[in-house]
């Protein structure tokens, strides 16, 4: 899987691989208006064995945490 953050349209993308090399289905994610995110980590923030992202907005300073399950 693959994360992505575009900053022009205030979004996160996730693709998700197909087991085979290829990438599948992708899912968008709003940052909220300004945000204009510029990088992406993964991490199990909250000790639950899900991968959690942390998303860093330039436009507002902010850091988003967006819990997996």
């Amino acid at each position: 899987d693959i994360a992505v953050t575009y900053a022009s349209s205030n979004q996160l993308a996730i693709f998700f691989g197909n087991d085979y090399g290829a990438m599948r289905d992708q899912l968008a994610l709003p940052t909220g208006s300004a945000a204009r995110p510029i990088a992406v980590a993964v991490d199990d923030f909250n000790h639950d064995q899900y991968s959690d992202l942390a998303i860093v907005n330039y436009g507002t300073g902010t850091v988003q945490i967006r819990l997996g399950n």
